[in-house]
């Protein structure tokens, strides 16, 4: 019989700190790597928008795949601290590399080389936090403050590109910083984090045979793990309602991404604005969405998941089409400011849930984030493709047509989700 162990009783809950801190230094790294390099390259004199845009659509498919082979080799062998530490060393090797990057595809390389090591964070992180919640009582709480730091680093990122010129700081200051957080992150992690989260029950020495045995059974866990995950992505894609919901979430996030690839571009080329514009509209928007997911929070009962993604379409299409015609730089900030995303997240989170039964919950919502990561990659390519053909307005364009499809799935999911119904998934459960 397989022993499951138990939670270490060593682990002190103030072992959450360090691991919730690099929730923030992540998101930090990755406001730097992919909102400020590319504009960087991009005044430096690289104009080839496509290739600039790769530097987040190439990594967002090498995240996409490795995060879940990370998640996996986690699961099996219980190393979820050494898997939080090779994510950190990963955004460090990221923003040390990318110091020496000249032109798009020397980025492109170097980012997406260091996203198959940094693609381990999120998922160890999000384990560990859930599994020992320590100072935050419970579960979810915990995951809520992951997400909240999530922000918060976008946040100060923001604000770190945004004073970098007033206080005359060379470009590459950003990525000395983004990378020494990391490194000092991975100090506190490796000093205060228990090596494993969950001990096993103590056992006598195995013969050599049955260690062998053992070994070859972490390789076939490994497998099997991955047959799981194979199955649980075919009952969940193969679920009509889910696959709608799948459908609003990734047109959403395609537009968002192709928005902000090219906004710094737009912002500083197109429209003359300062790169300390940027970085405060960045900043700003960050901030209103955080408001908006504190207000979402404590309203929780009484927005639908259906009202809150129709409700933000119709505007994702105005702030478009205002962005496409917008006559100078700050207009352009104010439309990219508002916080029509968290809408969109928070109605899709819950949906998924709502969808699911207690056994794919994770899958649903790994299945979130994959749309997520492959939408990201869509969205690059689709800024730098139409960006370089038809110019940055068009981009803009585009991005409204999406968002007009995107109202009328919703408007569909809406009435879907409103039909009295059991969870399709656990159906088939």
């Amino acid at each position: 019989m397989r022993n499951e162990g138990t939670i270490d009783p060593g682990a002190s809950g103030q072992a959450l700190y360090p691991v919730l801190a690099a929730s923030l230094s992540r998101t930090f790294a990755e406001l730097i790597i992919f909102g400020y390099i590319p504009l960087h390259l991009y005044t430096g004199g690289e104009r080839r928008i496509l290739q600039l845009a790769l530097i987040t659509a190439v990594p967002a498919l090498v995240r996409f795949a490795a995060a879940n082979v990370w998640g996996a080799v986690a699961d099996v062998t219980g190393r979820l601290k050494l898997t939080l530490l090779v994510g950190l060393l990963g955004y460090g090797a990221a923003a040390v590399g990318l110091l020496f990057a000249s032109t798009g595809v020397h980025a492109m390389i170097v980012v997406s080389m260091a996203a198959a090591l940094f693609a381990s964070l999120s998922p160890a992180g999000k384990a560990l936090v859930s599994l020992r919640p320590g100072p935050a009582g419970t579960p979810g709480r915990a995951l809520a403050w992951w997400l909240q730091l999530e922000s918060w680093g976008w946040m100060l990122g923001s604000l770190a590109v945004a004073i970098r010129e007033r206080l005359g700081a060379s470009p590459g200051s950003l990525l000395v910083a983004a990378a020494g957080l990391a490194l000092l992150q991975a100090l506190w992690v490796a000093w205060r984090v228990p090596e494993l989260l969950r001990r096993p029950a103590r056992e006598e020495p195995a013969p050599a045979g049955e260690r062998t045995l053992r070994a070859a059974g972490v390789s076939q866990a490994i497998a099997g793990r991955f047959a799981e995950l194979r199955d649980e992505w075919r009952r969940l894609y193969g679920d009509r309602v889910l696959a709608l919901l799948f459908g609003v979430f990734g047109l959403a996030v395609l537009a968002g991404e192709a928005s902000f690839t090219v906004f710094g571009f737009y912002v500083v080329g197109t429209l003359g604005g300062t790169e300390s514009l940027y970085g405060a509209t960045l900043t700003l928007a960050t901030a209103l969405g955080l408001v908006a997911y504190a207000w979402l929070t404590a309203n929780s009962r009484r927005a639908s998941p259906g009202n809150l993604m129709l409700t933000a379409g119709a505007p994702y299409i105005a702030m478009y089409v205002l962005m496409a015609a917008a006559p100078n730089a700050l207009v352009a900030a104010v439309a990219f400011a508002l916080p029509l995303y968290a809408l969109i997240r928070a109605g899709a989170t819950w949906a998924a849930e709502s969808l699911t039964h207690a056994s794919e919950r994770g899958g649903g919502m790994g299945a979130l984030d994959g749309m997520e990561a492959f939408s990201l990659a869509l969205g690059a390519v689709m800024a730098g493709s139409v960006g370089d053909q038809l110019g940055l307005r068009a981009v803009y364009a585009t991005c409204a047509g999406v968002a007009l499809l995107l109202s009328l799935l919703a408007w569909k999911l809406k009435a879907r989700l409103t039909r009295p119904q059991a969870s399709p998934v656990a159906a088939k459960a």
